[in-house]
């Protein structure tokens, strides 16, 4: 069975909520297709492994294309995509989001960003900002690694680094 939303879609199934232009739901084949001002917000129950959060945190990604299959619990965003997290925005042309692999749990395992990737994080006293055309962004470790074109991190304390591949 496809059922198909148009207009001004929205689906949501729990705390997760999907908004788009047009919305297409395969439940035989267990994927979904979005396109057209995609907005997708999914709880992140994880929260990081530093959040002391009562409060609900939410991931939230704009794009102008969404394919999310089930199975495999990957989320491919493409066109004009950015990814924002508590005190971190990703901002590439295509993003893969692996959710974990409990389906009672939504949240973000791991990111793989691709083309003109920038990242920027802020915290307390420091922000980060990475550029590259490749990143791997790792939650439960918050590691970040990237490569590709001239990988440059601009650290507020630690100052400028370039390379070939960075990890931070």
């Amino acid at each position: 069975m496809v059922v198909t939303l148009t207009g001004h879609a929205v689906a949501w199934q729990g705390a997760n909520r999907l908004r788009a232009h047009e919305i297409e739901i395969d439940r035989k084949r267990r994927k979904l297709t979005a396109s057209g001002q995609v907005v997708s917000e999914f709880l992140d129950r994880a929260g990081g492994k530093t959040s002391r959060q009562t409060t609900p945190v939410y991931n939230m990604v704009t794009a102008e294309k969404l394919d999310y299959d089930e199975a495999g619990r990957v989320a491919h965003y493409t066109g004009r995509v950015t990814l924002r997290r508590p005190a971190m925005v990703v901002n590439s042309h295509e993003l893969r989001a692996h959710l974990n692999a409990s389906p009672a749990q939504s949240s973000l395992e791991k990111a793989f960003a691709d083309g003109a990737v920038e990242i920027l994080q802020s915290a307390e006293g420091r922000t980060r900002r990475g550029t590259a055309e490749h990143a791997e962004y790792h939650v439960a470790e918050e590691r970040v690694l990237l490569h590709g074109g001239t990988p440059t991190l601009v650290d507020s304390l630690k100052g400028t680094t370039t390379g070939q591949r960075l990890t931070y």
